[in-house]
């Protein structure tokens, strides 16, 4: 009988509170492989694309490859991350390095380094992204760019 009164009690304070339980992001996040994840496929696009949720773990390289452009596009690249407290994305962090040529671009996040040491990267932040994050990637113009972005995780 106690066990019974038990669930009922936590039955009802779960329901009374529903900050005691955790929310899911509003997407099934996908984990990102060390062998590599495509975030987004090659494809020519002119808007702003959000993509899903990932998780990562340790850290995260991220590899956007820019393969065509007609005209002058330009693309920023935001971080998002999902904030549990008010069940929404917010801004995490925007990159410095957009995507405006034909080139590899590529980002790292993760606990430790410096630029210097990861010279290969053409932008390092010395943190992991944390939790559940999604990019966005907003088309400052209307021109066309096709690009690829596909994620790695950094083993630990």
């Amino acid at each position: 009988m106690l066990s019974r009164l038990l669930s009922l009690y936590l039955a009802a304070a779960l329901l009374l509170a529903p900050s005691l339980a955790w929310s899911a992001p509003p997407t099934t996040a996908t984990r990102l492989q060390e062998s590599g994840t495509v975030i987004l496929p090659s494809a020519a696009r002119t808007t702003t694309q959000t993509t899903g949720w990932f998780t990562s773990g340790s850290g995260v390289i991220i590899v956007a490859d820019v393969t065509a452009i007609t005209a002058t596009p330009v693309l920023t690249i935001t971080i998002e991350v999902y904030d549990q407290a008010q069940d929404a994305a917010i801004l995490f962090q925007t990159l410095t390095s957009t995507l405006a040529a034909v080139a590899i671009t590529r980002y790292g996040f993760w606990g430790s380094g410096t630029t210097t040491a990861n010279a290969a990267l053409t932008e390092f932040k010395a943190h992991p992204l944390p939790g559940f994050w999604r990019l966005v990637l907003t088309a400052n113009d209307a021109d066309s760019a096709t690009y690829s972005v596909v994620g790695y995780a950094v083993p630990q």
